[in-house]
């Protein structure tokens, strides 16, 4: 073999060594597509915040209880002992749904000056004949959060027109109104039992002369309200007893 054969030779190898390492640094097509993503990394334990649940009420507290539970739904719930709603009557529930979610029942006060704004009155549906209509869904839904009784025991209500599917005011008011006073409330598990007095309310006395005295509201009789606690937050009323006044 010639020199300028083996110089010829080594130059030819040494061209197509370069070639090969220029290919390997060239970017890919653009038809190639983007690179495959690597594996996700793991996020490092608490490093995502959870979000926090909503603090329980202090069921302890009398004026919690006061506000969650009585406040403001006049006699309905509280001014007789009853062990199932069916003891209340359809038609009282019904009237505990409008006091609930419009704030009125024909009742003597304005919860608005009492409770603060937000619980102003809310004017009813009225029907094409002047009266007020509360959509039956609605008082039924109510009805089955806080007692759990069924629409088809709500629809056996003297208020219940059938033909227009509404609730309708049919009767006279409340009378004398009573209001409670929390004394104190212990849990058991998911029941919450609420003790309390029931008064009637001071009023203002005037003489011959027309000046006013204000009388002080007298006690009616004391009870424990049962409240189941639900999952989620919410609560069913369960139970009231009156207790005998030797143990009041």
């Amino acid at each position: 073999m010639t020199r300028a054969r083996v110089l010829a030779g080594l130059l030819a190898l040494l061209l197509a060594l370069a070639g090969c390492a220029a290919r390997g640094g060239e970017a890919p097509p653009a038809d190639a597509g983007p690179a495959a993503p690597g594996p996700a990394e793991p996020a490092a334990p608490g490093s995502a915040p959870e979000p926090e649940s909503p603090a329980e009420p202090d069921y302890a507290d009398p004026a919690v209880c006061q506000e969650i539970f009585f406040a403001p739904y006049g006699n309905l719930i509280y001014a007789e002992g009853w062990e199932r709603y069916e003891d209340l009557g359809p038609d009282s529930l019904f009237q505990f749904t409008v006091q609930q979610n419009y704030h009125i029942y024909m009742s003597k006060i304005d919860y608005a000056e009492r409770y603060g704004p937000e619980w102003a009155r809310v004017d009813p549906p009225v029907d094409g004949e002047g009266f007020a209509a509360y959509p039956a869904e609605e008082v039924e839904a109510t009805a089955l959060a806080y007692f759990g009784a069924p629409a088809d025991y709500l629809r056996t209500a003297y208020s219940y027109d059938a033909q227009k599917n509404v609730y309708q005011m049919r009767g006279g008011g409340l009378g004398e109104e009573w209001w409670p006073r929390v004394l104190s409330a212990e849990r058991e598990g998911d029941l919450l039992r609420i003790s309390y007095e029931v008064w009637t309310e001071g009023y203002a006395v005037r003489d011959g002369e027309g000046n006013a005295s204000e009388a002080s509201g007298q006690k009616v009789y004391s009870a424990v309200m049962t409240v189941e606690l639900l999952d989620g937050g919410g609560f069913q009323y369960r139970s009231v007893q009156v207790l005998p006044e030797e143990a009041a």
